[in-house]
């Protein structure tokens, strides 16, 4: 297949009084079209500002990258300067944020923001540009299931409901068929049905253009479900990589296997009972990381070994070439 997105040794940074903190850590991935991968891991852990990263849209200051490349159709993000930037977002890059009310402008009508999106990209639109704009968002509205889309289109984002105000957030993000689309969360605070309607909707799109899809998320079930690659973050570095399939049933790394053990959706069925394993501990404070393995002072692997506490384990294949594990362990770990 081919990559559309390769992200190399990124770590992003933030600086604070307590000196820099880097959020995201020697970060590497690639995302093929037509390809959903899968980050996942607790709040603070990275996915967001990896995510931002991408789009140039991490806050310069306080934050920044220093170092790593985000190669997208041959060139390196990281060096654009801001104007080429937003020359990529949208028509190369797109992205569906965590919270449609937030990011949608109430006073503004629904089929105005959508075909802002897509005249920003003309230097000078006419008049015929913008009336062709004003008619590529009704299409888009009705692409992705908003029913009367030329009514839809002269509303407000207050009138619609959630799940409405997500399907616009799809249609603007896909209004310049980007070839990367990247996800935060798309289906927070929506319910189960709801949910299922906006990812299958995400799949539907992807077949009609093969747009290569980021799903940033904690939710182990909606990774399970959706991603074809899944990649576990943990205080900013990734613990573990590979098909989705291989690491949720054969997990090997610490974390995942506490990520497993405290879901729900682990739980039996058809009768019998287990009861659900928090992982024990907070995460680590990001201004002050312990100097070896970041998960070991939670890990119920680690006992008294003191390497996972002295020397910080690199990512190495565990049972695949495809499937790789930061953990100095790996053959120990059984779910």
């Amino acid at each position: 297949m081919t990559t559309c997105l390769s992200v190399r040794n990124l770590t992003t940074v933030f600086d604070t009084k307590r000196g820099e903190v880097a959020a995201v850590t020697d970060l590497s991935y690639e995302l093929s079209a037509g390809e959903t991968l899968g980050i996942v891991g607790e709040s603070g852990s990275g996915k967001s500002v990896s995510a931002m990263s991408i789009l140039g849209l991490v806050p310069r200051p306080p934050g920044r990258i220093v170092s790593g490349e985000i190669m997208l159709n041959g060139r390196d993000l990281v060096g654009l300067d801001r104007g080429e930037l937003r020359a990529v977002r949208g028509s190369e890059v797109a992205m569906i944020f965590q919270d449609p009310m937030s990011s949608l402008n109430p006073v503004h009508r629904i089929g105005a923001q959508i075909a802002e999106g897509i005249l920003s990209h003309r230097r000078r639109p006419s008049r015929a540009d913008k009336a062709a704009a004003n008619r590529r968002a009704v299409e888009l509205l009705e692409s992705v299931g908003v029913p009367a889309p030329e009514k839809r289109a002269r509303q407000y984002p207050h009138q619609l409901s959630g799940g409405m105000r997500q399907r616009v957030m799809i249609a603007m993000a896909m209004s310049c068929d980007p070839k990367v689309l990247v996800a935060d969360e798309p289906t927070t605070a929506l319910d189960a049905t709801i949910q299922a309607q906006i990812m299958r909707l995400l799949r539907e799109v992807q077949g009609r253009t093969q747009v290569g899809i980021i799903l940033i998320t904690h939710d182990i079930g909606l990774v399970a479900q959706n991603v074809d690659r899944v990649l576990v973050m943990y205080a900013g570095r990734v613990v573990e990589t590979g098909p989705v399939e291989e690491v949720l049933e054969h997990p090997r790394h610490p974390y995942t296997v506490g990520l497993l053990r405290s879901t729900p959706s682990k739980l039996p069925v058809n009768g019998g009972r287990r009861r659900l394993t928090p992982i024990p501990g907070l995460p680590p404070n990001p201004a002050a990381l312990p100097p070896g393995c970041s998960f070991a002072p939670r890990c119920t692997l680690r006992g008294d070994r003191e390497l996972c506490l002295t020397e910080r384990p690199l990512p190495r294949a565990a049972v695949s070439d495809g499937h790789l594990s930061a953990c100095h362990f790996v053959d120990e770990i059984v779910q």
